[in-house]
């Protein structure tokens, strides 16, 4: 977006705006590669912008909507921190992992450990602090605010007691294309119709492991003839997950067109994520079985060298920047409007956040969170995407009339 408004001044203003471009995804991409981990490509990656549902301004943290129903397979490494950064945003967590479904009455004390020991470690790097959370104690269930229920995920004896009327089914298992279809095919029995299937996959074309699924169920008769294809997405949370404002989406062509991608758009605004979609080659595939699987191994290699990385100083920022955000999402408007993008961001409000341009002074006010950011220039850009939203704090743009 930097890029497009330096172009935009050269230009003049018969320039387009670009298709649907979001800060991450430029700074990325462009001369500012802090999001690429060192040696790596930068993504030719198309932004993804949601749309509220309702078309007004999405509400605080954990407020004024029912929590959504999360199933995570898996409780490894990823699994965990994916359940202790769901948990923080206040969703209603359920997990399955064989590993601790063998302790039998012990696995839900063992899981409850083992996510507070992950919310622990943003105690020690004070991001709950930053946030006005409590710190986790023990292997007992979180109570992250004074007089408000404790939270917990719940451990669960098999894939479809963890998927029961979930709105989205989260795998983080090995990367093997029939483990992950098994995985999915019992989830559906369970899950509510037209559930949204997440895989993390770093390797496997997403198409494929759709087509994989899709075969398997009518096989088994729990889809008949005619019915749409299983709603298989890519959707990777970027380590170390917890307080990471951002996540990779991966969609099939047809799934870019569809409502696939509107459905999950909103269920990631449903938790204030960012989303930018993988461009890299064969990450969503064709679903073709073209008799080339010889040459998999390297497909996969590639794929997973490629991938975008938070470097550990670009996670720090964003993290503190995160927390900050959130407890004033929790606070409401006026502490929204409250915080300054240098308070978050670091960024000085006396040049325009989004180009830099020492003549460009931020004069534009959004009429919602109150924060002076923009020069009418970048304003302009912002407004004119399908989903404005604030360069600060991510709440929905609308300029105030000067």
């Amino acid at each position: 977006l930097r890029q497009f408004a330096t172009r935009q001044r050269a230009l003049g203003s018969d320039a387009k705006a670009p298709p649907s471009p979001t800060a991450e995804l430029a700074m990325g991409a462009g001369d500012n590669n802090e999001l690429m981990s060192a040696g790596e490509a930068p993504a030719a990656a198309a932004a993804l912008l949601p749309a509220s549902p309702s078309g007004g301004d999405s509400p605080p943290f954990g407020l004024e909507q029912p929590p959504l129903r999360v199933a995570i397979i898996g409780a490894g490494y990823l699994g965990a921190r994916i359940a202790a950064e769901l948990l923080i945003l206040g969703s209603d967590v359920s997990v399955y992992d064989r590993d601790l479904a063998r302790f039998g009455a012990k696995a839900q004390a063992m899981l409850n450990g083992k996510i507070n020991s992950i919310i622990s470690e943003c105690e020690h790097t004070g991001l709950l602090t930053l946030a006005g959370m409590t710190n986790p104690s023990g292997n007992e269930p979180w109570r992250p605010f004074e007089g408000e229920p404790p939270r917990r995920a719940l451990c669960c004896n098999s894939v479809g007691e963890a998927s029961k009327d979930a709105d989205i089914v989260l795998e983080a298992v090995p990367d093997h294309l029939e483990i992950k279809r098994d995985v999915f095919v019992e989830a559906v029995a369970t899950a509510r119709p037209g559930v949204l299937l997440a895989t993390n996959t770093l390797s496997l074309p997403l198409a494929k492991l759709q087509s994989a699924v899709d075969e398997a169920l009518r096989k088994s008769g729990q889809q008949k003839q005619g019915a749409p294809v299983p709603r298989v997405v890519g959707l990777r949370f970027l380590a170390p997950v917890v307080f990471v404002p951002l996540v990779e989406v991966t969609l099939t062509p047809g799934q870019v067109a569809g409502q696939d991608r509107v459905d999950l758009l909103n269920l990631l605004l449903r938790w204030r994520k960012s989303a930018f979609q993988c461009d890299v080659q064969g990450a969503a595939g064709d679903g073709r079985d073209d008799g080339a699987d010889q040459f998999m191994d390297f497909r996969s290699l590639r794929c997973n060298i490629v991938r975008l990385r938070l470097d550990p100083k670009t996670a720090g920022r964003r993290q503190i920047a995160e927390a900050k955000l959130r407890k004033a999402h929790r606070a409401g408007p006026a502490a929204m409007a409250a915080l300054s993008p240098e308070e978050v961001f670091g960024f000085i409000e006396e040049i325009c956040v989004v180009c830099y341009q020492d003549d460009s002074p931020p004069t534009v006010k959004s009429a919602i969170c109150g924060h002076r950011a923009l020069c009418p220039q970048c304003a302009q850009i912002v407004a004119q995407q399908p989903q404005p939203t604030c360069p600060i704090c991510r709440a929905r743009f609308v300029a105030e009339a000067q």
